[in-house]
């Protein structure tokens, strides 16, 4: 792994990028992305040393890519074009092979999540070499085991069509390898991973809405390099979830789960909206057979979740109108197994044992002791 770049580096960074990027054009960030610093630290020729990556609009309807390297002192490597007026993705993946990384780059015209992009993938040395440019909607790459390096574009136009071409090098050239049409009637697409889909199984988890609320899951494996529709969207289809909830890896055992949203027992009849669903996240065997490895109950309207223990098996859920106080409840024996109280007032009483606290409530219980504690989370760690 390279060493942080240093606060003394970084001054010699700006100093070099006002060099080769105009004075008057805003360095860009890329909208699908957690990072906040538009001079992007990257390994991208496997030496152990970071390169520095920055964009701009060079022109109307042009983005360009400068990669700087320290050559004694930081000087311009190479450069690039791509064609839009939208970073949306920005992207770092050795899909050839060779040690080094190529540069993934996702460009619109607008900045809608779902609008249709352009896919630029550059190979870096001393010059750089453009090796796909290609429409799509979105993209994911990852090393599928035994197929390899591979690149997945999605393309989607409801009730059109709705496919996945894969691309892998071939002689040093990205080839299309294979493609998949899926149902070109759901909604839309919503969260997209990759990895082991079974213990010895590669491929991707993609959660598609499916209905007003509904949504389901397409879960594809790559095999020999070949993809396969596992479940296709159909009255049996086991993925079907009421409303949309993502596939993760919750045991974090390298092998991803897609979930379902499971009734409680409640003790009057809900709406759809009134509903406090349980997430049930299942995965699959070699044999696709499903078997549950994790659930819980969120309550996003305070930010936190419950995480159910399995033994747990039948629970009944109590709540206020507000959802500020929740009660897990062991259906059988009325037993409160864990409760949570929301509350603005900074106060707390004797019978109430003190959870988490933020700048604007404290979430208590009556319930919680060393053992059983960890079961309360916040769904977004920001909130503390």
């Amino acid at each position: 792994m390279a060493p942080p770049t240093l606060p003394d580096t970084k001054e010699e960074i700006l100093h070099a990028i006002e060099q080769y990027v105009p004075n008057s054009q805003e360095l860009l960030i890329p909208l699908n992305d957690k990072r906040t610093n538009p001079i992007i630290m990257e390994d991208l020729d496997g030496d152990g040393k970071e390169e520095a990556i920055v964009f701009y609009k060079k022109k109307p309807g042009i983005l360009t890519g400068v990669v700087l390297k320290d050559m004694d002192g930081w000087k311009q490597w190479v450069t690039f074009d791509s064609g839009g007026k939208v970073l949306h993705d920005l992207k770092f993946f050795d899909l050839t092979g060779d040690g080094k990384k190529e540069v993934f780059i996702g460009t619109a015209y607008t900045k809608e999540y779902d609008s249709s992009r352009v896919l630029y993938v550059y190979q870096l040395d001393d010059e750089a070499e453009r090796l796909l440019e290609e429409a799509c909607h979105y993209f994911i790459m990852d090393d599928f085991g035994p197929t390899g390096p591979a690149l997945i574009l999605v393309t989607f136009n409801k009730g059109k069509n709705n496919t996945l071409t894969m691309y892998q090098t071939k002689d040093m050239k990205l080839t299309v390898t294979d493609t998949l049409a899926l149902d070109e009637y759901i909604n839309g697409y919503e969260h997209l991973i990759s990895g082991r889909i079974t213990p010895s199984t590669w491929g991707l988890m993609l959660d598609v809405g499916i209905g007003a609320h509904s949504g389901a899951t397409f879960v594809i494996s790559i095999q020999n390099g070949r993809m396969e529709n596992v479940f296709p969207h159909g009255e049996d289809d086991p993925t079907f979830k009421a409303s949309m909830t993502y596939s993760n890896d919750t045991n974090r055992d390298g092998i991803l789960e897609f979930s379902v949203l499971e009734e409680p027992v409640v003790e009057k009849d809900l709406s759809h909206a009134e509903m406090p669903y349980i997430t049930a996240y299942y995965q699959l065997t070699d044999a696709y057979e499903q078997h549950l490895v994790s659930k819980r109950f969120d309550n996003d309207t305070y930010n936190y979740q419950i995480l159910l223990p399995l033994k747990w098996k039948n629970i009944k859920i109590n709540m206020s109108d507000d959802w500020k106080y929740v009660e897990m409840i062991d259906a059988k024996t009325d037993q409160v197994l864990f409760d949570v109280y929301v509350s603005e007032i900074k106060r707390i009483e004797d019978d109430w044992t003190l959870l988490k606290e933020t700048d604007q409530y404290v979430y208590l219980s009556k319930t919680v002791n060393e053992k059983n504690k960890h079961l309360f989370q916040f769904i977004h760690d920001s909130i503390e």
